[in-house]
């Protein structure tokens, strides 16, 4: 159910990476046994997605996506309210999590231009950092230019 949730807001993936707990290795035998039978390959996900696993005894692989978990568990726990969330709750939390990952800066913004920001994941997603775009301002010859924040 993740990986179909995955797909409907982002797409297909190419390559899926993950540690080899069980339930990825299972989830990933269960997602070939159903390409292979033709039960999915068209609406899910298609036959050249690729699951990679880490090496057994190489947890460190996986580093970059393991700080992001924690990115994700730390923002999580500051929103969180109740031990026990009702569904509703708690999707909207992860949601909420989700778009404070986004936000974070993957390229270098020299201080000089207090203008510039740094380009982040919701910039290829939402085309801003906050995933909400400026109106359109009128140029000197009327014509309209975009800014994106």
């Amino acid at each position: 159910m993740a990986i179909r949730r995955f797909i409907s807001r982002h797409g297909s993936p190419k390559e899926i990476y993950s540690d080899n707990g069980i339930n990825f290795v299972g989830s990933a035998n269960e997602l070939q046994k159903a390409i292979d039978h033709g039960d999915i390959s068209e609406s899910f996900t298609n036959s050249s997605t690729k699951w990679i696993f880490n090496p057994p005894a190489a947890p460190l692989m996986g580093g970059a996506w393991e700080r992001l978990v924690r990115s994700v568990k730390t923002a999580m726990a500051v929103m969180l309210t109740t031990k026990t969330p009702d569904e509703e709750t708690f999707i909207t939390i992860v949601r909420e999590a989700e778009g404070v990952v986004n936000t974070r800066p993957l390229t270098f913004i020299p201080i000089e231009d207090e203008a510039s920001e740094a380009l982040t994941p919701n910039h290829f997603m939402k085309l801003s950092s906050s995933g909400v775009t400026q109106p359109s301002r009128p140029l000197e010859d009327g014509r309209l230019a975009h800014r994106y924040n």
